[in-house]
């Protein structure tokens, strides 16, 4: 049995997302940086292989349940076993409750919730199955989860 060796970041953005990725690589891990547009991943991609890190870019909206099941199966299939995913989705839109509306309500819910829903149920569908199994492990960051009983933890 091959073991897990790759971490996904879904919703590599500037900040927490790409800190993650960067600790990732930095232990050893290949690494898979996922936004919406995959053009932005660009400078984060340059930086980890600048540092000696492996990683993969790729666009991938996840609120789209198809493009998330695509996800996992091709990092499973072509770069590596998952070892940690991270769903990282952010929907950075503040309004006072009275300015509101339920359309803009939806669209900070889909970012945020959905994709972390679709993105948790990819990892349960391709991890969990694995000997041993796995299990949700939280540090202070909600959708932060790793295999049982592997060696490295969540950057947190």
């Amino acid at each position: 049995m091959t073991t897990p060796d790759t971490a996904l970041v879904v919703g590599a953005g500037d900040s927490l997302g790409a800190a993650l990725a960067r600790r990732f690589a930095r232990e050893g891990l290949k690494v898979v940086v996922v936004r919406r547009n995959a053009d932005q991943l660009q400078p984060l991609a340059d930086s980890i292989k600048a540092a000696g890190g492996t990683v993969h870019a790729m666009g991938c909206d996840a609120r789209k349940e198809d493009q998330v099941v695509s996800l996992f199966e091709r990092i499973e299939r072509d770069i590596g076993q998952l070892e940690v995913v991270v769903a990282n989705v952010g929907g950075n839109i503040r309004f006072p409750l009275l300015e509101m509306t339920a359309q803009k309500y939806f669209k900070v819910w889909e970012m945020a919730c959905f994709s972390a829903f679709l993105t948790a149920r990819g990892r349960r569908a391709h991890v969990g199955g694995r000997a041993g199994g796995a299990r949700d492990h939280r540090r202070g960051q909600p959708g932060v989860h790793r295999v049982e009983g592997s060696a490295r933890d969540a950057a947190l």
